[in-house]
């Protein structure tokens, strides 16, 4: 029976690691969003000559798009502004910076939200380009806490491969904790920016004068680095199910190792 058990931390030790580079990759590439713009022109034609596409990740990206009259290649950034609450997808070849961009679209969508006296209706900040840095934060923060907690949940499965540990939070207790500390995280992760999506990204992404001429909510889905998340998931799901399945309980006790033994009125380690 522990053959068996270590054999299955020895398990939980190697999807830990493949967890936390599933999340490691996703950081690090550009493909959370994978789009292929359609000119309103081009769509009302059904001409599909003219071809565009865009991805870009938690950081950055890249765009080829094209208006009708040949390809305009640039890179993209996120730029974000916390005080404002808002992020967006600004191209390199942009006539402003950044954040002169937010600020002047946040006032555009201030001035006409102001009109709701007069019958119009507010403007969502997609409509612009901006999207929630709430969601897009928690998203990067989620996926750093799940690659830590991912690399505690190994160190501790190497302490309980070549030790002995006492069954607190060193021993299985410590296991089951860790490796569900890191599930929640690389969840959260998955379910933040799968909310940032369907309520920015996929309706648009594009700065507002690019998106008059273009339709995105058909052509825009996750890339295969948002797919990389849900693998670290199960991972972590995975190790909780054989810890399960190895026997240890989820408590908090000390192993007979550790007991005090009273001989006689002495206490003996």
């Amino acid at each position: 029976m522990e053959q068996q058990q270590r054999t299955l931390i020895i398990f939980t030790f190697f999807l830990a690691l493949i967890g936390i580079t599933l999340i490691v990759v996703s950081l690090a590439t550009d493909n959370w969003v994978e789009s292929n713009p359609q000119t309103l022109k081009n769509k009302t034609s059904g001409s599909g000559s003219q071809k565009s596409d865009v991805n870009f990740g938690l950081f950055k990206g890249y765009r080829n798009l094209n208006y009708g009259f040949g390809q305009r290649k640039s890179g993209l950034t996120v730029h974000c502004e916390a005080s404002e609450g808002v992020c967006v997808v600004y191209p390199d070849t942009g006539s402003i910076s950044a954040s002169e961009y937010i600020h002047n679209a946040l006032y555009n969508v201030v001035k006409n939200n102001t009109k709701n006296n007069t019958g119009t209706d507010d403007v969502p900040l997609y409509m612009k380009g901006l999207f929630n840095y709430g969601y897009w934060v928690s998203s990067i923060i989620s996926a750093a806490l799940s690659v830590v907690f991912g690399l505690i949940s190994m160190g501790f499965a190497i302490f309980n491969i070549c030790g002995k540990p006492i069954e607190t939070i060193t021993g299985p207790m410590g296991l089951y904790i860790w490796n569900g500390i890191a599930f929640l995280f690389a969840l959260l992760d998955m379910v933040m920016f799968l909310i940032l999506f369907l309520t920015s990204l996929k309706k648009n992404y594009l700065l507002e004068d690019d998106s008059d001429k273009f339709e995105l909510t058909d052509y825009t889905n996750f890339g295969y680095s948002f797919y990389l998340v849900p693998g670290a998931v199960a991972m972590y799901l995975i190790n909780i199910i054989l810890l399960v399945c190895s026997g240890y309980k989820l408590k908090c006790s000390f192993s007979s190792e550790a007991e005090k033994v009273v001989d006689n009125g002495m206490i003996l380690y």
